[in-house]
């Protein structure tokens, strides 16, 4: 295989040659007991890496599609999110957030620090007149590197009745991430950065409470390639032949079917940690060469 030109950048990641390989496979069908066989499988491994027992989707598009579809259908027009502001990924969100009719507050922090639960507790008392439904915020950061405390922010969340939103989009794969235990409710992610495959897929998972948020709007979903609530319903009535409702991209499935497969066998912990010690290596290496990093240490 061609030697490939060295990624610097969080995304999309370089792939390794079995895993680009699988792209290379015959084409199948979409739909059918053995396809379904293959999604299945895929899914399942997926819902280890986000650590779910909950509906978790994959469907095809970037981390942005996913990030969209989780803020589109939580929230109704005219219904507020508190966004938690310390980076470029987290602007972004508002920016969809207002395009829907959706009102965004801004809970602006200094890039390169990470967001506390005081800090989250202390705005959702400040706005508790606005009635926040809910909470979102940035796991990895991927414009500063900064990592966000998603399990002490999501039991402050918790505490107030709100939902609990996270883009994990460069994060999951690539440090702990336990959602069923951490009540979040909604989470995303894409398959070119923490999930080391080619990019065309998102996921997102979705908890109990969420769906009894979503199936109680104010006003219905006015969509359908991005409803939360058709994709259940083709995942329900044809499990076993076409749990996706359109034409799946099955190249990329079987491509983030053998990555995933590979994540496992490494052992989810020692894969978190590895990437641990290879970031404090490299922040090391900086510092010798006369360089700071933007970010607080503490919050990388």
């Amino acid at each position: 295989m061609k030697n490939a030109l060295g990624l610097m950048i969080p995304g999309p990641c370089p792939v390794e040659s079995d895993i680009l390989l699988e792209m290379a496979s015959p084409m199948v069908a979409h739909y059918g007991p053995e396809w379904a066989g293959i999604f299945h499988e895929t899914r399942e491994l997926m819902k280890q890496v986000v650590g779910t027992q909950q509906d978790l989707f994959i469907t095809v598009g970037s981390g942005h599609l996913a990030v969209e579809t989780m803020i589109s259908n939580a929230l109704a027009p005219g219904e507020t999110v508190l966004i938690v502001d310390n980076g470029h990924f987290a602007r972004r969100a508002a920016d969809i957030a207002r395009l829907y009719g959706i009102e965004a507050i801004d809970l602006t922090l200094p890039w390169g620090s990470a967001a506390s639960p005081e800090t989250v507790a202390e705005a959702m008392c400040k706005h508790r007149s606005r009635g926040i439904k809910a909470v979102l915020l940035v796991q990895n950061e991927s414009s500063t590197g900064v990592i966000n405390p998603v399990e002490s922010i999501a039991r402050v969340v918790q505490s107030h009745g709100a939902l609990m939103l996270v883009d994990g989009v460069s994060s999951i794969g690539c440090m702990d991430f336990q959602m069923d235990r951490w009540q979040v409710d909604l989470c995303v992610t894409a398959s070119q950065k923490g999930l080391e495959a080619p990019p065309g897929l998102c996921m997102v998972a979705v908890s109990e409470r969420a769906w009894e948020a979503i199936a109680g709007r104010r006003t219905p979903y006015a969509g359908w390639y991005m409803n939360l609530l058709l994709w259940r319903k083709f995942h329900q009535e044809s499990y076993h032949f076409q749990p996706y409702g359109i034409t799946m991209a099955v190249s990329n499935v079987l491509a983030l079917r053998k990555s995933l497969q590979k994540i496992m066998q490494e052992g989810l912990q020692r894969r978190y940690l590895r990437h641990e010690l290879v970031a404090r290596f490299f922040r090391s290496g900086l510092r010798r060469l006369g360089l700071e990093p933007g970010s607080k240490e503490e919050a990388c």
